[in-house]
């Protein structure tokens, strides 16, 4: 499923994905500003509204590279998003979580396993992703902006695999959070089907 293809249904998800993923972590951009920097020329002044711009670079990358999945991407797509240089070279801790994620040496290593793990297992598409993202936001990879990359990978994987990309509201938050925090995967993989359903409407709305 190619999101370009409709340019009202375009704008319309990225808009969306943009403003929930970036409400998730508590950047807070209203739904018009973002749209109005996505699409109206207008020039990002806080630093707020540089999260939007960034983010949107991050996931035209992806659209870019739909034939690519590798530890290489997924650095990019980290760069890209918060201009830092490569994985976290300290230890971080994630507030309220029952887990910690390793240090910063062993990064590379579990993510190559993760992404190992994510191209030969025998799952469903919609279970390898969920594996896969709670995996991802539990290494934490980056100093910032795990949360935001995470959600641009689960689509980047849904999309290779022309399955329909997905928008976790914010609404959702909690629910969300509860999945990765309990190593859930059959919540989370029914969350993104359920997700997927509701896009697959929008679209044939929109369209």
């Amino acid at each position: 499923m190619q999101i370009t293809q409709s340019r009202e249904y375009y704008r319309d998800f990225l808009t969306r994905f943009i403003y929930e993923s970036n409400s998730i972590e508590n950047i807070n951009t209203s739904y018009e500003k973002t749209y109005a920097l996505l699409f109206q020329d207008i020039s990002p002044v806080e630093k707020e509204d540089i999260s939007v711009v960034d983010l949107k670079n991050t996931i035209d990358y992806s659209l870019d590279h739909l034939d690519t999945f590798d530890n290489g991407i997924i650095l990019h797509f980290g760069e890209t998003l918060t201009h830092n240089d490569g994985f976290r070279k300290i230890e971080n801790m994630i507030q309220g979580a029952s887990f910690t994620p390793p240090k910063p040496e062993f990064v590379p290593s579990q993510l190559s396993e993760a992404i190992y793990q994510y191209n030969n297992s025998e799952l469903s598409l919609l279970e390898k992703v969920a594996t896969f993202h709670i995996m991802f936001e539990r290494i934490h990879p980056f100093e910032d902006g795990n949360g935001r990359v995470g959600r641009v990978i689960m689509n980047h994987q849904l999309l290779m695999n022309n399955s329909i990309p997905v928008v976790i509201p914010n609404s959702k938050r909690e629910e969300y959070f509860k999945y990765i925090e309990d190593y859930d995967v059959a919540g989370l993989t029914e969350l993104i089907h359920n997700l997927q359903r509701i896009e697959k409407d929008r679209r044939k709305d929109l369209s």
